[in-house]
């Protein structure tokens, strides 16, 4: 089964991304949603400490479970891992915050004009989620709307479902 995913990137931080992702998991609060975010900062794994021993040993995995609060963090020695761990939890929808190089479909915000000099530079952009005016794209312009934004993406899904290609 393919599961759908779709990145909602931006050229900056602060453009909402976090806000809009909470929204749209509102929206669409009847499918199992897994998320993703990229992050350009070091996260967590302290030098020295447990999981860092772990890994620096030789794990694939390593993980961390508080009894304190109801999560888990894992950390990975491949990144492509990430995504194989996903697929086996069988959600409807990835939505991945950030990964604006990736290979995967993704939303770009854009909150300038100078910014849609830069759409072609981005890999499988398949819609623009943006208030200001934008004319000549062959690509979806979506206002920035959570509500249409989900619709759009559950367009999207079935879009996926139905093609028999992939």
């Amino acid at each position: 089964m393919k599961i759908p995913i779709i990145c909602i990137s931006s050229f900056e931080k602060n453009y909402g991304k976090t806000t809009l992702i909470e929204d749209i998991i509102e929206n669409l609060k009847d499918l199992k949603i897994c998320v993703i975010k990229h992050s350009s900062h070091k996260i967590l794994d302290d030098y020295g400490k447990d999981t860092w021993r772990y890994r620096k040993a030789g794990a694939s995995i390593s993980a961390i479970i508080s009894k304190i609060e109801d999560n888990a963090i894992i950390y990975l020695s491949n990144k492509k891992d990430t995504m194989k761990i996903l697929y086996k939890l069988k959600p409807d929808l990835i939505i991945c915050e950030g990964f604006k190089n990736s290979k995967y479909p993704k939303l770009l915000i854009i909150k300038n004009q100078e910014e849609i000099k830069k759409i072609e530079k981005i890999p499988k952009v398949i819609g623009i989620i943006s208030d200001i005016e934008i004319k000549n794209l062959s690509i979806p312009i979506l206002k920035s709307d959570p509500k249409i934004i989900s619709k759009f993406i559950i367009s999207y899904m079935k879009g996926i479902k139905n093609d028999r290609s992939l």
